[in-house]
Parts: C-alpha cells; sequence; structure tokens
C-alpha cells in the first residue's frame, strides 16, 4: 500500500469510529509504565499512535509523549482530547508517515513505543530502516518497546497473501511477526524480554517486545 493511501485509508477509519483501537490504553501501553522507572523525567517518542489513546494514558502518569502519526484526522482529534485532559503541554503531536525517518534529534529519547505499528505493509528493507532510525533517536540504553501481530494470530495466512507475512484479511493488509524476525531486526538492541498476550474480541495474538539500546 501506497503511503498516500495509508493515510487516507486511516483518516476515513478514524472519521467513522472515534475510538477505533478502543479508548481506553492499550495493554502495552500499561506494561509500559512498569519498564519505566522515574516517568516525570521520560521523554517518551510513539510511533503511530492513532488518535492518541496510549500517549494520553502515558501523559497522564508525567511523561512527555512526542506522537507521530500518518493521519490528519488522528492528530487533530488527539489534540482535541489533549486539550479537553489538561495535557497539551504533555503531548507534542507530528504529522508524518515516517518514510523518510523519524524527524526527530538523533539521541533525543529515553525510550520509543508502538502499538502494532510495525505491522503495517512494510517492506523487510522499510522495517531494517525504521529499527535503525529508533535506535538513531534514543538515548544511550533507551528503551524499544513495541507490540505485533504474530504468527500464532488467527488472520495468520488468512486472507489475501500480499508476501514477505503480509495478508490482507478485510479491509486491512498486516504484517505478521515471529520470534527470529524479531530477532533478525534487533541489531543494535538488547532483547530483554518478548511477551505472548491476547487482546480484542477476535482475539489478537501478540509479542510485546522490550528491547534495549547497546551501546555500540
Amino acid at each position: 500500500m501506497k503511503q498516500e493511501d495509508q493515510e487516507g485509508t486511516w483518516d476515513r477509519a478514524y472519521t467513522e469510529d472515534p475510538c477505533f483501537f478502543g479508548c481506553e490504553a492499550s495493554f502495552s501501553a500499561q506494561r509500559l509504565l512498569g519498564f519505566i522507572g522515574d516517568a516525570k523525567t521520560t521523554r517518551l517518542l510513539e510511533l503511530g499512535g492513532g488518535q492518541g489513546r496510549d500517549s494520553l494514558f502515558l501523559a497522564s502518569h508525567g511523561i512527555d509523549v512526542t506522537m507521530i502519526d500518518c493521519s490528519s484526522r488522528a492528530i487533530s482529534q488527539a489534540a482535541l482530547d489533549a486539550g479537553t485532559r489538561g495535557l497539551q503541554d504533555q503531548v507534542h503531536l507530528l504529522q508524518d508517515d515516517l518514510a523518510r525517518g523519524i524527524p526527530c534529534p538523533d539521541g533525543f529519547f529515553d525510550a520509543c513505543f508502538s502499538h502494532m505499528f510495525f505491522c503495517m505493509p512494510f517492506s523487510r528493507t522499510q522495517l531494517e530502516e525504521l529499527f535503525s532510525e529508533v535506535r538513531r533517536v534514543l538515548k544511550p540504553k533507551g528503551l524499544h518497546v513495541f507490540s505485533v501481530r504474530n504468527t500464532s494470530d488467527a488472520h495468520y495466512r488468512q486472507g489475501i497473501s500480499l508476501g514477505e507475512g503480509i495478508y490482507r484479511h478485510g479491509r486491512f493488509p498486516v504484517l505478521f511477526f515471529d520470534r527470529e524476525m524479531i530477532s533478525g531486526l534487533s541489531d543494535g538492541f538488547t532483547v530483554e524480554s518478548v511477551l505472548e498476550f491476547q487482546e480484542g474480541e477476535l482475539p489478537r495474538t501478540l509479542f510485546l517486545v522490550v528491547a534495549r539500546k547497546r551501546d555500540l
């Protein structure tokens, strides 16, 4: 799927449903709090934050959050909700498709978080570039915490195969991960844990990965 198609697809999804992924914080975001020491000194980046449910949850616990999403509709809704909750100074919102990298300086963040962002139909090369960008913007020993749907998921190998582990089942193409793929993308990181969990009504089966940037 082309990047311009991605923006339009997600704009429509978020317009149709203001709680497309749910209104409550994800399991992944809730667990993230336990991995962070002093939240009030933490500068965090969320990739593909959608309507902002996780970014706003994390900001409400004192974390300084920068959220990036390709959807203008998502950014507008997150900004409105941040203002309503008095979090506008804690959450910094950027619209960007991340195709040319992460628009942030080197070594700027203590942690990077994403919930199912890497499940978008990225090629292996694009994923390697994204993980390299995450390493670049993290401080030494910074955390990279992300969740991805895995090959135990009920939708894996269902629907139309688009190659490279991507399947379209219904409206959205999804990239599924196995442990080997996570390991292969983690150059420059130490993977501290990979937890399998389920969420949603299907339910979806995911990995929650906790990795830390290595000093090189």
